[in-house]
C-alpha cells in the first residue's frame, strides 16, 4: 500500500469514527445539536472532505483524544449530560477501534429553547 493510499484509509476511518463520536453525543438527552467551528466552516472546500460538525479527535501516543462542540436545550442539567456523552462516546470508541479513549472534553456552545408542541 502507497503512502497516499495509506493517508487516505487512515483519513476514512478517522472520519468514520468522529461520525460515530457525533453520533454518540447527539443521543444523550438534552443535545439539541453539533456546532461547528469557525474553522470547521474554512475548511469546507469544494472537492475536499468536509469536517464532522463539531467534533475534533486526535491520536497521540495510540489514544484518544476527543473535544465534542455541542448546543444544549434550554433546563438542561449539564454536568450531567457531560458525564452521559462521556459515557456514551467511550462506549462507542471501545467498540469501534482498539485505542483507548484518554479524554473526551464537552464544549457547551450555545443553548435552545426547547419549542412547545400541541
Amino acid at each position: 500500500m502507497s503512502a497516499s493510499e495509506n493517508s487516505q484509509r487512515r483519513e476514512h476511518v478517522s472520519r468514520a469514527l468522529m461520525e460515530k463520536a457525533a453520533e454518540a453525543a447527539l443521543s444523550a438527552e438534552g443535545v439539541s445539536s453539533m456546532n461547528g467551528t469557525l474553522t470547521d466552516t474554512l475548511k469546507t472546500v469544494p472537492g475536499l472532505p468536509t469536517p464532522v460538525r463539531g467534533v475534533k479527535m486526535s491520536d497521540d501516543d495510540d489514544r484518544l483524544d476527543i473535544d465534542l462542540h455541542i448546543n444544549v436545550y434550554y433546563h438542561t442539567k449539564i454536568p450531567q449530560l457531560a458525564w452521559d456523552i462521556q459515557r456514551k462516546v467511550k462506549k462507542a470508541m471501545e467498540e469501534a477501534c482498539s485505542l483507548p479513549v484518554r479524554e473526551i472534553n464537552i464544549h457547551v456552545d450555545g443553548v435552545e429553547a426547547v419549542e412547545e408542541r400541541e
